[in-house]
């Protein structure tokens, strides 16, 4: 969790809004799949357990609420729709219905909810090293693409950026999603002027053709598959 201090004024209305927005979702949930412990706990248990979760969700570092509040730091029309691919209320709804288990709801009554959270945090980034482990003892490789295949890519940037070009202004200006695309289209473009590759492990491209119905890209001597 963030330390107190650094939780803003605009972070606390934003936890009051998502507090009362999970509480009205989230005792559905609770009322079908764990009558039981409401019955037990109450509703003093169940307010307790929405705090807990909303904490969790919002303040713990990584979150994607506080990613979303230093990109905004950089781009103020940045709206967390955009940035997340569900609103406000909706993405956080969500999340804390997939956060409900029976453990849980036994610490919010009898344990410590900050430590089970603390827990399974420390789950996650074991979870994240041993992956990160089993990709570095794969074999990488490093294909270099060609102009001529790039050429391709920038034909598609280029039909895309007519289409979002054509859209009506009243609808750009109902999104700032668009603006933002346009932008990365114009990214992208400068981007694939440069020498462009793509790295994969080796034993994928060996499968290639199971999953495409193709052959992984041979392009000859003057573009030979790296190992790294």
């Amino acid at each position: 969790m963030i330390e107190k201090e650094k939780i803003t004024e605009t972070m606390q209305n934003d936890r009051a809004f998502i507090i009362a927005a999970v509480s009205c979702d989230l005792i559905g949930l609770i009322k079908k799949e764990h009558d039981e412990w409401l019955d037990n706990g109450g509703y003093a248990s169940y307010y307790d357990l929405v705090i807990e979760v909303v904490d969790y969700m919002l303040f713990t570092k990584g979150s994607t609420y506080l990613n979303f509040m230093e990109a905004q730091k950089k781009d103020e029309d940045l709206c967390f729709n955009g940035f997340s691919g569900n609103c406000f209320d909706w993405f956080h709804m969500e999340l804390a219905s997939k956060l409900i288990t029976e453990e849980l709801l036994n610490e919010v009554c009898f344990g410590d909810p900050k430590k089970y959270f603390a827990e399974v945090e420390k789950a996650k980034k074991k979870a994240k090293k041993k992956a990160e482990k089993e990709v570095l003892k794969k074999k990488m490789v490093r294909q270099v693409i060609p102009q001529e295949q790039v050429a391709h890519l920038q034909r598609a940037l280029n039909l895309l950026e007519s289409a979002l070009s054509d859209i009506p202004q009243a609808q750009k200006d109902a999104t700032s999603d668009i603006s933002h695309d346009l932008f990365d289209i114009v990214t992208l473009r400068g981007i694939l002027k440069g020498e462009v590759s793509v790295v994969w492990p080796k034993e994928d491209t060996e499968g290639f053709s199971f999953k495409h119905s193709v052959d992984f890209p041979d392009y000859g001597d003057e573009y030979p598959l790296e190992e790294i």
